[in-house]
Parts: C-alpha cells; structure tokens; sequence
C-alpha cells in the first residue's frame, strides 16, 4: 500500500473538450503565445515569421468557425467550440488547456 504522507492524488476530467472549447478565447491564447508583447506596437501589427496576428487571427477563425455538422438527418451550424473532426481540434484543445492549468 502506497504512503502519501499528506498529500492526495487527485484526478480532473473534462467533459465536451472540444466542444466546451470557447473558439475567441483559444484563438486568443494562441495569439498572445506567437505575438508576444512588443513595447509600442498594436498586437495585431506584430509579426511572426513574416505575418501578422490580424492575419493569422483572421486565418484561425476562418479554419475554425463555422462548422457544420448532421445529427438525425438535420444539418447544424456549430456555435462555439471547435470541431472533432478538424486537424486543428487537439492542437487548439491543448493549448487551450495548458493556458488554463498555468
């Protein structure tokens, strides 16, 4: 049997990942870890690796919004939250995640 001498061992669960993923705040994280402040110069003017966060921002949201997705033979416009099936859910998800533990 295992001493924990005080300490306790706990274990969180997320339920909806992706869908309980809010689409601005993740893209938002995510700006904010690839432009980073710079003294004097607007956020969406900064550059990383020759573009700008207006551009990537508007690039993240146009990738990730406005999904569409069937469920009983009816189509649905997804809200908020990132798609299942998109390459970029688990890199966002994660991200998104990460931000919040720190």
């Amino acid at each position: 049997e295992a001493q924990l001498n005080g300490c306790y061992f706990v274990s969180c669960d997320v339920v909806s990942l992706f869908a309980g993923v809010p689409l601005e705040g993740a893209i938002n994280v995510v700006l904010d870890s690839l432009f980073p402040g710079i003294g004097g110069l607007a956020a969406g003017d900064r550059l990383f690796d020759g573009v700008t966060g207006t551009v990537f921002g508007g690039a993240l949201n146009r990738c990730l919004g406005g999904g569409v997705f069937v469920f009983g033979g009816a189509f649905y416009g997804q809200i908020d939250g990132v798609a299942m099936g998109s390459p970029l859910a688990p890199v966002l998800a994660g991200v998104f995640m990460n931000n919040l533990l720190e």
